[in-house]
């Protein structure tokens, strides 16, 4: 039967397509329960959502665990070039297997974790009580910029409840919050800037 990753690896040779499959099986080994699929012209892994994504660049394997992956394995990540939402491996060093397995974990939980919350939040009727009177003490400037309201409950989960808190949060902090879209960061970039 033909995997979904094939017709994507079938374009690399050689060391290349060897360190390829070796990325595929150590995310599989990880995530077993996940589906393999291509998503933006990329391997992924989904579950409830994409989890990771790896990709074969000229000189490394690409693999993107998503900013919060990046983060919460930032200090383990010295030997290997990395950004925002990318890690680098080069082809002719051995992949950390370890570290590979132990942040498509980590995305697995926080994919799932995201997943319980919003369920909780639709079926538990005091949570939502205890959302709403929180929101009704937001500061008024940011309670009424026309933030949705799951842009709100990430603001209140993150304790943020006035404009001048917003100001010192990190934009990566801002854009990794489940309920923070790109409607939401416009209005609160719009915000910021009429406050300044």
């Amino acid at each position: 039967m033909k995997h979904a990753f094939d017709t994507y690896l079938s374009r690399f040779e050689g060391l290349k397509l060897q360190k390829l499959r070796e990325m595929q099986h150590i995310l599989e080994s990880a995530l077993p329960e996940a589906e393999a699929c291509i998503s933006y012209g990329m391997p992924a892994f989904r579950l409830n959502g994409v989890l990771v994504y790896f990709a074969g660049n000229a000189h490394h394997i690409g693999f993107y665990p998503t900013s919060s992956g990046i983060r919460a394995f930032q200090e383990e990540l010295g030997p290997w070039k990395y950004s925002k939402g990318a890690i680098q491996f080069p082809y002719d060093m051995k992949l950390p297997k370890g570290l590979i397995k132990r942040i498509a974990l980590m995305r697995r939980n926080e994919v799932n974790g995201h997943r319980k919350k919003k369920c909780v939040l639709t079926t538990n009727q005091s949570i939502s009580k205890t959302y709403e009177a929180k929101i009704q003490k937001l500061e008024p400037a940011l309670r009424d910029a026309g933030l949705a309201k799951p842009a709100l409950r990430a603001l209140i989960d993150h304790d943020i409840n006035t404009v001048r808190a917003l100001k010192k949060l990190d934009e990566s902090v801002l854009t990794s919050m489940h309920g923070i879209g790109p409607s939401a960061l416009r209005i609160i970039k719009k915000l910021l800037h009429s406050r300044s």
